[in-house]
Formats: C-alpha cells, structure tokens, sequence
C-alpha cells in the first residue's frame, strides 16, 4: 500500500489532559466506522466499549495552540461524522499538525445502568424545575452490585490503622481536568455536561457504606461515606508524630470537605477492629471504647497503653479536648475542626507545642462528580452539578446543596452577594477566613495548604470560584 493511500489523523478524548492527544492511520477509502474500530483499537481506556457507541466530531485546531484552548472546547461547535461515509468525504488531503477529530468518552454500563435507575425512579430530574429527591437507597444497592471484589489489608504502621486495597487505580485515561467556567460559557447544555461526568470513568475509589447499619442516632457524616486520598496523606502526618500527648495535633481546613468524615472513619475502622480508642464527640461527651462503649467516669474504665488515640470532633462549641484527655499522658490527641481564633487553640500551643495545625486539601473535580453522581443522598444531575459549582466552587457541601434546586441556586447567589457587600475591608475578610470568623465568609473565600508540609501557617486563601472572583471585583470598582 502506497502512503498516498492512508492518512494520519490526530485524535484527543474530551476531558483528558492535553497532552494525551494520539494519532490513528487509515485508509482513505475506510469507512467512518472503521476509522471508529481503529480508535478503539489505540485507546486503552475504549476496551470493551462497542465501536457503534463511539461519537466522532472534526476540528480543525493547530497542535501548537491546542493547549490554550483544551478546557474551552464544545464539541456542538465541530462536526459529527456519519459512520456510513468514507474518510475521504471529510479529508481530502492530510491535515497534517491538526487536531482532527475529538470524541466524547462513552458511559460505562455501570454509570449508564444507574441514570438509568434513576430515570425510572424520577423522570423528571431532567426537568430545570425538578427539586431533587433522596435516592440514598437506589445508590447504596447500585454501588453493593457493582463494587470489586478486592483483597484490603490492614496497614498497621503507626497509631491510625488504614486499609489499603490489592490494586491501585487505574492511571491511563482517567484524569480529567477541573475546567474553569467563564461567563461565556455554556452550563444549561445537558449533553456537554454529562460528557464530564462520563470522562472520569473508569474510576476508582474507596468509601464506606452505612446505610445498613442499625443507628440509633443520626451521625453527622454522609451514609455513604467518600474515603478521600487525602486522608491517606494526613493520617501520615499524624503517625509519625511522637507519642503520647506530645504528638497531638489539630486538622483543620476549609468548612464542608470532610474532615469530620475522616474522623469518623478512622473511629469505625478502629471499633471493627478492635482497638481501644478514646472518643469526644461534638457535643463534648466523651466514650471510652473497648469491648465495650462506656461514657467517661463510669468507674473502672480505663485504657493502659503507651500510646492511646483520642478522637475529638470539635466542630462545635465544644472546640477543645475535655480536661480528662489532656490529664492523660499517654493520650495522642487527633481533633478536627473548621478554622478557629488562636484563643480556641491555646492548650495545643502550651502542651503540644508549635507547628501541631495541619490543613486538609481541596476537593478535586474528580471528587466532587463521583460524590455528587454516585454517593449523595440527594438525586443532582450533571447539569445541576455543573451550575452549582459555577457559584460554590469544588467545596461539595455548598455546592450540593445549591445543586438540589433552582431555589436553592439562587439563595447560593444571594448569600455570596451579601457576603461581598458586607465585606467593606477585604483583608481583615482574608484575616477571618484562616482565623475563623463567621461561617460565611467561607461561601467567598476557600483556604488551601500551600506546600506538601500541610502546615496552617502557610496557607493560601482564595475566592472559592471565578464567578465569586468577578462579583468581588465587581463591588470593589463600585
């Protein structure tokens, strides 16, 4: 075959990052189905999908400008091809150094089964009044039937146990950039935004199912349960403190990214496996929990060890650990709470020491879609997602709960708008965010670590998106 019978096309798939553009070569006499089997063919991340499901769009976009424009593509702006012509119908000639063609990444029959589900159950979650309902329930069954049977085993190398799965998830074809929304852009297109949600799988992630449990009480955490990576990385700063008291240390970060689900996964896992563990809870009560769970100064408990952990969830007005467990040497303290005044932080700086706050990380997008599709208890569409995270950011407590309804959109907005209204000094506004100060600052502003140290004092403060960016300057120019 003579070179002039083939021809070289580069490909890119939406949501991957730019640099993983690829070429296929075909024949120019091929059909556009067939040019589709040679996609399938190249791409790892297309096994097992049906060439028949795979949507091709022309472009015409230089390589050496693609990275300025990768998160800005719309595919309605290029041009679907029709799997019964030939090649030659839309390229003549070689394009040479042109991304040709972009496709959208197909649903997996695992992310298609369960819109499906959820479709049967409320035909009208597509609908720009609808009010999201609780499909708790229709999730928890989809994820028990389609999670892997993998081996975990029990990391025991420090005072915080860990689980750590047989396999590590899949790395080709998976990662999808956050994309930055500007006002030109457009988020009411169902299709575009569900090619988003679609670009991340296959993913894997780990979580924690509750929904079968018995509970008396209704716990603070979600009932299906995201177990972040960026656990993995903080309960490593706190095992390798020293022990005892003297190790105690403080996570904190921005409101709404589950440092309290850290907690409490740290305390179930500890209490499935047996070990003793001190716990205070949010209202400042405190249960000692061996063989048993015993509130403090039932007569007779008493944990012996070297080395105990206490947990202590203070977020609350009960922001510090009970006398008991700073009377106790042995006692290595964990707490968790959102930002707080120095004054709240008084008995880390006179018993522990400096340099004990640690910050949690950000939420990544990744995150944020595969809690939102496949963990929240509340039905939020993509394209409910999308809007939302427009105005909230990636931070998933604000931004799904402006996600459950057009209503609670607008409050979101309304509340950001007053917050920048009442923000006439805008670096003592940056003061409260890493300080405390009222909650509401942090539907502006979200705080992030700045180095891999994770230390407080080197955090950085940001608006929590563009849109609150541009309204914020918007008042300052006023």
């Amino acid at each position: 075959m003579s070179e002039s019978d083939e021809i070289e096309l580069w490909c890119w798939v939406l949501g991957d990052p730019y640099e993983r553009v690829f070429s296929v070569t075909i024949k120019r006499s091929a059909s556009i189905q067939d040019l589709k089997k040679a996609i399938k063919g190249e791409k790892q991340s297309f096994t097992g999908v049906d060439a028949d499901s795979i949507d091709l769009y022309k472009f015409q976009l230089p390589l050496k400008d693609f990275k300025d424009h990768a998160q800005s593509i719309d595919l309605a702006n290029g041009e679907k091809l029709k799997s019964f012509e030939e090649v030659l119908f839309y390229w003549v000639e070689a394009p040479g150094e042109v991304l040709s063609m972009i496709l959208p990444r197909p649903a997996g029959k695992g992310f298609a089964k369960l819109q499906s589900l959820l479709d049967a159950q409320h035909p009208e979650h597509n609908f720009d009044d609808y009010v999201s309902s609780d499909v708790l329930a229709t999730k928890a069954a989809f994820l028990r039937d389609q999670k892997a049977e993998l081996e975990t085993k029990v990391v025991d190398d420090g005072l915080v146990l860990q689980l750590e799965l047989s396999c590590q998830p899949p790395s080709a074809d998976v990662v999808v950039e956050d994309r930055i929304v500007g006002d030109g852009d457009v988020v009411d297109d169902d299709v575009d935004n569900t090619h988003e949600a679609m670009a991340i799988f296959p993913y894997t992630f780990q979580y924690m199912d509750l929904t079968d449990l018995q509970l008396k009480e209704v716990l603070c955490v979600p009932k299906l349960m995201l177990f972040r990576n960026d656990y993995v990385t903080m309960i490593d700063i706190f095992n390798k403190r020293e022990k005892g008291t003297k190790g105690s240390a403080v996570f904190s970060g921005q409101p709404g990214i589950g440092k309290t689900c850290m907690l409490y996964y740290i305390l179930i896992l500890c209490i499935i496996l047996g070990r003793p563990i001190v716990f205070q809870d949010i209202f400042g009560k405190v249960f000692v929990i061996g063989t048993t769970v015993l509130p403090l100064g039932t007569p007779g408990i008493s944990i012996d060890a070297e080395d105990v952990l206490a947990l202590v969830d203070a977020d609350n007005v009960a922001c510090q650990p009970d006398d008991y467990l700073l009377n106790h040497k042995q006692y290595r303290i964990l707490l968790t709470s959102p930002p707080k005044p120095q004054n709240h932080r008084k008995w880390l700086h006179q018993i522990v020491g400096p340099r004990a706050t640690s910050m949690m990380d950000l939420w990544s997008r990744e995150e944020l879609v595969v809690a939102s599709l496949l963990l929240e208890r509340e039905d939020i569409t993509p394209k409910r997602l999308q809007e939302a995270s427009r105005i909230c950011g990636n931070i998933p407590r604000e931004c799904f709960s402006a996600a459950v309804s057009p209503d609670a959109l607008q409050d979101a907005e309304k509340t950001i708008k007053g917050a920048i209204k009442n923000s006439n000094n805008l670096s003592d506004a940056f003061r409260r965010v890493s300080v405390g100060g009222e909650t509401v600052i942090h539907r502006i502003f979200q705080i992030r670590p700045s180095s891999e140290r994770r230390l407080w004092i080197d955090c950085f403060v940001e608006p929590v998106s563009d849109w609150s960016f541009l309204e914020l300057l918007d008042e300052l120019y006023q």
